[in-house]
């Protein structure tokens, strides 16, 4: 899993796969689009 944080307007993720961490933008406002985007990673 990871978590969901917020910069400014935009909801970002960040998650480990592999043992590597990544963060990225989900692109979004919106929260729920946030969660479907770190479910799908």
């Amino acid at each position: 899993m990871g978590c969901i944080y917020r910069r400014g307007k935009t909801y970002w993720l960040k998650y480990y796969r592999n043992g590597k961490p990544y963060a990225e933008s989900s692109g979004s406002d919106k929260l729920e689009v946030a969660k479907r985007i770190l479910k799908i990673r």
